[in-house]
């Protein structure tokens, strides 16, 4: 995958926050996975604690952006008896506030997909393929946008501090952090960010990994949208971290590099 980046830009990128040490070391412990799981158990509680402590976010707001199928032996595994090939899935975009110690407020958007440019996703696209035209529109129900549910909540689009998705499955980020160069989809000139003092982060780890994708990881990424998208709106974090009073950056490394916000 041609990338707007080289390794070695990721391994330079600048990270924020404060380093969460308390999950570290897990793979070091000996014994196997039992003796893993006891003391992942134990430090769990720890960082519960310490986390506790930190304060809490100003708000936190859900707001539903579109429900579409997902497979069900993806979303289930072995979880699940029906015969149904798919289960509904609701994406929904989490809208995190809080303010700093020194008083500056900040806004976090978790998961707030372009839920249009995502249908350009190898898999998604494949499926739609498939579709008839009418039942692909019993299928998928959009609920609102990224940004206007912004809009409804007061908040402008410069006044976005972050953007964390769980992981960049199906993302297309070039209108929200735009782009260095002309974009045929888009217009004659470069993409202007929608959010242009946002930071997206992501995971180190995974950017490393989207020069050279698994082959069961290339359907679910888009490999055309990360050619031009500007590198410094990207922000590269190492496992977990605390980000402010009540708000954390949490490594859950499973089908990949993923990333889920605590609050």
């Amino acid at each position: 995958m041609k990338l707007a980046w080289h390794d070695t830009d990721v391994l330079d990128m600048p990270t924020l926050g404060t380093p969460i040490t308390t999950l570290g070391g897990l793979a070091d412990i000996p014994g196997g996975y039992g003796a893993q799981l006891g003391w992942a158990r134990t430090r769990a509680k720890a960082l519960r604690t310490e986390f506790a402590a930190t304060g809490t976010p100003d708000s936190v707001t859900t707001c539903d952006l579109v429900t579409l199928p997902y497979p069900t032996r993806f979303g289930l595994f072995r979880a699940s008896r029906a015969i149904a090939p798919f289960l509904a899935i609701t994406n929904r975009m989490l809208v995190i506030r809080w303010t700093e110690s020194d008083g500056r407020r900040r806004v976090l958007l978790f998961e707030p997909s372009d839920v249009q440019l995502g249908r350009t996703t190898p898999y998604f696209a494949a499926l739609a393929r498939r579709t008839p035209g009418p039942l692909r529109s019993l299928m998928v129900t959009e609920h609102g946008t990224v940004l206007g549910h912004l809009a409804r909540l007061g908040i402008a689009p410069e006044d976005v501090d972050y953007l964390l998705f769980d992981h960049l499955h199906t993302q297309d980020l070039r209108r929200w952090i735009g782009t260095s160069t002309p974009q045929p989809d888009f217009g004659d000139g470069p993409v202007e960010p929608v959010f242009p003092n946002a930071k997206v982060i992501v995971q180190r780890h995974e950017l490393l990994a989207m020069s050279e994708l698994h082959p069961l990881q290339r359907p679910w990424y888009q490999p055309d949208a990360y050619r031009d998208v500007r590198p410094d709106a990207l922000s590269a974090v190492d496992g977990s971290l605390l980000l402010g009073p009540g708000v954390a950056v949490v490594s859950t490394p499973a089908t990949c590099w993923a990333t889920r916000p605590s609050c």
